[in-house]
């Protein structure tokens, strides 16, 4: 019945007056202004108002609606928010106040029949200069668009929009109770059109009754009148009876039809009292939600107030903030010229507020310096460009500040002009303070490092001379006696040179200034370079070095393969040091290993004396040694561990040690390098080696896997055996192996034993016997001079150097003839006394040493004293290479090197530079000006010859 009537509802017959009590939506209305804060109205579909305003601030009615511009954009923003809407409530910026305006739709059965508006509140993340533009947009003067600004109530976004929800229900329920009001009133108008209805039967009843008894007595009184005819009237009278019957059958039809109507109206009045009783329990029921959301605005109301005190509060702790930060803030209003502060600013220009008499422009100028205040005025004239400035100041106490000062926003007018602009300045006198002595600290390690890199230039240059002399009379006829002198020589100046290096690397440590390179480099040449340089040290105390490498190591690697080399000779040289008899292990592991990079664990393993628990705690210190008595017997500066440190840190990796006394030390490392499978050298570099067969004699499966890998690149033939009778018996029935490669610790005694058991088994038919170590240089070396049986590696080693060590037992050009030996040194190089370099050097005592070194491996040397005289000589004669030193007077080496390059005959000479310095940066500078290589004083003879065939080869 309820949905019938429903259905028969037209809301457009209806206008919201006529449905709701307007005192009773005034008074809700009210209530809802006043719970949250907003203003409030309730309009037709067309804007006009129903309700009267509630909590309209003065902004809007006497401000913006003043204006023509203002008044229309105020329209236009209410007709779009008044706009219908049925799935949530709408919100937006007015159009001429910028501030946040709602409204929701009231909609009966699709009939829009009212708006119910809110607004004239400002977000609380807008700031009032954001919202100038409006007031210029309707002609508003600022400061009094402002002054009524101000007076807004503020909240955040968020907060609005809770308030938008809250406005959509409300604006459901009265839409809700429209759509109920107007079923009631149908219903009773329903009700009341029943009980006319029956009124009107009733009265039509009693008049079909009168006029039936009229009627009747029409009839009696026509019977009485004709009694004398009641024969003729016979008939009549039954016809009139006839008539009566029918009227009392209609009275009774009418009669029991008035009971049912009469029912039907019980019902109707029950289910009226229902509806009734109902719609009391759902008003009791919202009253109440009313009554909940009331409390829940004043709880948002408390809660909102302790926020503005929070607010309150947190400006006194930005200001409190500013005071400690020396900062301040500033506004200047350019229409006026007003220049405003915040209490921050006055506390970095250290004045009192009340103080300032006058405009604080001109207490600025009396306060900045005079030699800064050009910079200040011209700061004011390029403004817009927002670039920071720094000025000094002068204190009322005399006391000079720096000022840092920055423009933050810039106003515009529509001119495009700068009216009104923010900044913020700072106090940055301690940090100048600061500055100026980090400049001096770093002038002084600039100084340290100089001094020590001169330092380290004087040192070297005598023991380049030391070593070098003494590599020469090495190779003159000396006694036993003799030679044990001249090595203890050589070995106590390398001693020196390393000394030097520690406190060069922990100088420029200190200053953090050591970088580390990042080029390619074949790891197993760095374990071999540091086989060979520990092998004399090794034979001489009668220890083993054994290397245990993981395979799946890439043997190419990109990093610092200078800082890896001195780490490990570093740790290995302490183990020999601490090593009394027994071996040192070095273990090569990895860690991790992505795509790019590999993370490698180096273990350094010794069987020496071992540290306790306290002297662990101090051993990465620099300066610092286990105890004083180690260091007398046994020296060091106490600088390489911690450099070693260090240098592991910067490699991304870390160190730890494990040690007792008594049972050995063990140091774990690990560091990070960059690899990948294109690594590669040329191998257009090498030739095939495939006329070589190869049988290696070895019970170590790890070093023949590893041997057999790195001879198997260069196509050469391997077959391997662990026994001296398998090696035999193989050479006796297989033909064509060229060379026996040995592991010297494959027997009880060392390699020397098989090898003497294959000469002897297969007399003149021996083949090339070579011995393959880890440790045994120095010692092969004398078996080589006793027994012509030579080392041909100390394993691991590098491509480059196993290739070279191959080709010098069997050279390319010879491969098909029959070879018995190794060639010697000056075979290396393509015939030496044809090559002439001109050596360019200022020391007389270096100026000997190199040529001496260098004839005797038969280079013809012309001498140079500076770089003028070399650069006559090279225009007079022609050279193959040129040796040059770079501190030189008249002309270093720098400047004579850029000079011979302007030469275009001389673009491609060899030019190699020579120098004691170790200061970083000499590399790159050398590279620069177009020298092609390095050789470092004092001279490693070895690696000088080598660096001058490759470059000769180069020319060649």
């Amino acid at each position: 019945m309820e949905n019938d009537s429903v259905k028969n509802i037209d809301p457009s017959a209806y206008r919201f007056s006529e449905i709701f009590d307007l005192n009773e939506i005034q008074k809700l209305q009210d209530l809802f202004s006043a719970a949250t804060g907003v203003a409030s109205i309730i309009t037709e579909p067309d804007g006009k108002p129903i309700t009267r305003p509630s909590g309209f601030c003065s902004f809007c009615s006497e401000i913006v609606r003043k204006t023509e511009k203002g008044l229309k954009n105020c329209l236009l923003s209410d007709a779009i928010i008044g706009s219908p809407k049925v799935d949530g409530p709408r919100m937006q910026k007015c159009l001429s106040g910028g501030l946040l305006d709602g409204g929701a739709s009231i909609i009966v059965e699709g009939k829009h029949i009212a708006n119910w508006l809110i607004g004239q509140v400002l977000d609380d993340n807008f700031e009032i200069k954001q919202l100038l533009p409006y007031a210029d947009f309707i002609g508003v003067n600022h400061e009094l668009y402002i002054n009524e600004l101000v007076k807004v109530k503020r909240m955040s976004k968020h907060q609005f929009e809770s308030i938008c929800d809250f406005l959509f229900l409300n604006a459901q329920q009265l839409s809700k109770y429209a759509l109920e009001n107007l079923s009631l009133t149908y219903e009773m108008n329903q009700k009341i059109m029943n009980e006319a209805a029956m009124k009107h039967l009733n009265k039509e009843l009693a008049l079909n009754v009168k006029l039936r008894t009229l009627q009747l007595e029409e009839v009696n009184s026509h019977l009485e009148a004709a009694n004398i005819r009641a024969e003729e009237a016979n008939a009549e009278l039954e016809e009139a009876n006839a008539e009566l019957e029918e009227i009392n059958t209609i009275l009774e039809e009418e009669i029991s039809e008035r009971q049912k109507v009469e029912e039907e109206i019980k019902h109707l009045n029950e289910d009226l009292e229902n509806m009734v009783m109902q719609r009391t329990k759902q008003l009791q029921k919202m009253n109440t939600a009313l009554q909940e959301e009331i409390l829940e605005r004043k709880r948002i109301e408390e809660e909102l107030k302790k926020s503005e005190d929070q607010y309150r509060l947190s400006e006194e702790s930005l200001n409190k903030a500013q005071k400690v930060a020396h900062l301040g803030s500033w506004s200047w209003d350019k229409r006026n010229n007003k220049l405003e502060w915040s209490d921050g600013m006055y506390h970095i220009f250290n004045l009192e507020k009340r103080s300032v008499k006058g405009r604080l422009e001109d207490t600025i100028h009396k306060l900045v310096h005079p030699e800064d205040l050009h910079l200040f005025l011209q700061f004011k004239m390029d403004f817009i460009e927002k670039k920071p400035m720094e000025y000094r100041i002068i204190w009322p106490d005399q006391s000079i500040h720096y000022i840092w000062t920055k423009v933050g926003d810039v106003f515009l007018d529509k001119l495009g002009k700068p009216i009104f602009l923010t900044g913020i300045s700072q106090d940055i006198t301690e940090r100048k303070i600061i500055e100026g002595a980090k400049k001096q600290a770093e002038a002084a390690n600039d100084a340290k490092s100089t001094f020590l890199a001169n330092m380290s230039h004087e040192i070297r240059t005598p023991i380049n001379a030391i070593i070098g002399f003494n590599y020469l009379i090495q190779k003159t006829q000396l006694t036993d006696v003799q030679r044990n002198y001249v090595e203890k020589t050589i070995i106590s100046a390398q001693n020196l040179v390393g000394l030097v290096n520690d406190v060069l690397d922990f100088s420029k440590i200190e200053a953090n200034k050591i970088n580390l390179e990042d080029n390619l480099f074949d790891l197993y040449e760095v374990l071999n370079s540091i086989s060979s340089i520990v092998s004399f040290n090794l034979y001489d105390k009668k220890l083993k070095l054994q290397y245990s490498v993981n395979p799946n190591i890439p043997k190419l690697l990109k990093g610092d393969a200078f800082r890896l080399n001195q780490i490990l000779l570093n740790l290995i040289n302490n183990s020999i040091k601490f090593t009394e008899q027994g071996e040192i292990t070095v273990t090569l592991d990895i860690e991790s290993k992505d795509e790019k990079h590999v993370m490698l664990k180096f273990i350094v393993e010794d069987t020496g004396i071992g540290m306790s628990e306290e002297q662990q705690s101090k051993l990465f210190d620099a300066f610092s040694q286990v105890d004083m008595s180690t260091t007398r017997k046994y020296g060091g500066t106490g600088l390489g561990l911690s450099i070693s440190k260090s240098l592991i840190k910067l490699m991304g990796g870390g160190i730890q040690v494990k040690s007792k006394l008594g049972q050995g030390s063990q140091f774990v490392f690990t560091a990070q390098f960059e690899w990948n499978n294109r690594f590669g050298i040329d191998e257009n570099t090498y030739k095939k080696l495939d006329f070589i067969k190869v049988l290696l004699v070895c019970k170590d499966h790890n070093m023949a896997s590893i041997i057999g890998s790195e001879l198997v690149q260069f196509d050469i033939k391997i077959k391997t055996v662990e026994a001296v009778s398998a090696a035999i018996q193989t050479l006796l029935e297989e033909d064509g192996t060229n060379l026996v490669i040995i592991d010297w610790k494959l027997f009880v005694e060392d390699g020397l034993y098989a090898a003497n058991e294959i000469k002897a088994a297969m007399g003149s038919l021996t083949p090339i016997i070579k011995i393959v170590s880890a440790s045994r240089e120095h010692e092969l070396e004398l078996l080589e001079n006793e027994n012509n049986i030579s080392p041909i590696y100390y394993f691991p080693m590098g491509k480059v150097q196993l290739y070279n060590k191959l080709t010098r037992v069997f050279p390319v050009s010879f491969k098909n003839e029959e070879n018995t030996g190794d060639v010697s040194m000056k075979d290396l190089i393509n015939t030496p006394n044809s090559i002439k370099i001109l050596l360019v050097e200022d020391n007389d005592i270096n100026q000997e040493l190199a040529k001496a070194i260098l004839e005797e491996y038969g280079y013809t040397i012309h001498i140079a004293e500076h770089g003028r005289i070399a650069l006559d000589m090279i225009l007079q004669e022609t050279y193959d290479i040129v040796l040059m030193d770079l501190q030189m007077p008249v002309m270093d080496g720098y400047e004579a090197t850029r000079k011979i390059r302007e030469i275009d005959r001389f673009k491609n000479l060899p030019i190699i530079a020579m120098s004691a310095h170790a200061i970083k940066g000499i590399k790159e500078k050398v590279y620069e000006v177009g020298m092609n290589d390095y050789i470092t004083k004092p001279f490693d003879v070895s690696k000088m010859i080598s660096t001058l065939k490759k470059w000769i080869s180069v020319e060649k």
